[in-house]
């Protein structure tokens, strides 16, 4: 037996919404500053310094190495000209959301 439902357009809306947020994942370059164990690496970002855990790493990483992290987990090993490069883009899009916000407040 075939059952037919009728799905109303918010729910495909919030269905989009949710899929969109699962498949554009932030995964945000962060330095190694310190190799703390087999498995966990201090990782700097930006001045904010945070333990995570290598174990999803395919290559060996060094002291000063930049890594993208997701959900605590270093997931590869990046060039530095490309970190440098995405945290500057990070660094921008900050700032053009806090002038959006001010100029919100404003009018």
């Amino acid at each position: 037996m075939l059952i037919h439902y009728k799905i109303n357009s918010n729910f495909i809306i919030a269905l989009e919404v949710i899929l969109q947020a699962i498949i554009m994942c932030l995964a945000v370059p962060a330095k190694v500053v310190e190799i703390k164990d087999a498995d966990t690496l201090l990782v700097d970002f930006g001045g904010i310094k945070r333990e995570v855990k290598s174990t999803l790493l395919s290559e060996k990483v060094s002291v000063n190495d930049y890594v993208l992290v997701h959900i605590g987990y270093a997931m590869a090993v990046v060039d530095e000209e490309d970190a440098l490069e995405t945290l500057q883009l990070l660094t921008e899009i900050e700032t053009y959301n806090q002038n959006v916000e001010s100029f919100s407040e404003e009018g």
